[in-house]
């Protein structure tokens, strides 16, 4: 009776096929192959043949690759920007006590990160792309600006930055302005409902229109100056009245049954 011998042909050189295909003619077996045994080795040759040669051929492209990656990221390394990644958006920032220094830095770090996009398919959208240099009072006139590829890009006076609008003062002057626009159309719809919806219905309307838009980063805007904030606390206080059905009550007692966010007081 014939052996049968199982192999991995994939595992296996063109050299070590050939020997087999050379035994199997010349020494046979207990009967004689087929004749298209022969025939059939033969292709698995060729196809096995062009398959390392695809994979010698992909191998290289991939080594192309990681060195360009090794390159790129060393380039980085030298100097990590301090960066900041939501979704679709990164953000990069440093700091220091000249002007000149920073700009010098951030175009580095600009174009580094450019380059990196564009050796893993990736593109930066250079017209949506902005700067903002925060500062007190200090004159930044005259630096040189920074760009990407040669294209210079925009500078702004206030950014939103995961829904925090950020001005180069950091006043949050703008971002409470905001604020302030939201929460008066809350208070209007509590206005229009208070005499038609019970005391418990009232509540979840301002926990949603109103509550909610002074919560969200309430640590960070709340450095604001009274002069800033006290328009917020006016409009505050006017929806807890609301919701309480009672117009003459004290505030503090309102604000401690609730929880409600606390907004600073002193300057």
């Amino acid at each position: 009776m014939p052996e049968l011998t199982v192999a991995d042909i994939n595992t296996m050189r063109v050299a070590d096929l050939k020997k087999i295909l050379t035994d199997l003619v010349t020494k046979g077996t207990a009967r004689t192959p087929p004749c298209d045994m022969k025939a059939m080795l033969k292709d698995i040759m060729i196809e096995l043949k062009e398959a390392k040669e695809e994979r010698a051929s992909l191998k290289a492209e991939i080594d192309g690759l990681k060195n360009i990656n090794v390159e790129l990221l060393a380039a980085i390394n030298a100097r990590p920007p301090p960066m900041a990644m939501s979704a679709d958006d990164t953000t990069l920032y440093c700091s220091g006590p000249k002007i000149k220094h920073l700009m010098a830095n951030m175009n580095s770090d600009l174009q580094n990160t450019f380059n990196y996009f564009a050796a893993n398919s990736l593109q930066a959208n250079v017209s949506k792309t902005n700067y903002m240099i925060i500062h007190p009072n200090r004159n930044t006139a005259g630096h040189t600006p920074l760009h990407i590829n040669n294209t210079n890009i925009s500078q702004v006076k206030e950014s939103t930055f995961l829904g925090i609008t950020i001005d180069q003062k950091l006043t949050f002057q703008p971002h409470i302005k905001k604020i302030t626009n939201k929460i008066s159309s809350g208070l209007f719809a509590l206005h229009q409902v208070k005499n038609v919806l019970p005391r418990s219905h009232l509540k979840p309307i301002y926990h949603a229109l109103i509550e909610s838009h002074l919560n969200y980063s309430i640590t960070f805007w709340n450095t604001a100056t009274q002069t800033h904030t006290q328009r917020l606390k006016v409009l505050q206080k006017k929806a807890l009245h609301i919701t309480h059905s009672d117009d003459n009550a004290p505030s503090a007692p309102l604000f401690a049954s609730e929880k409600n966010p606390h907004i600073r007081q002193s300057t």
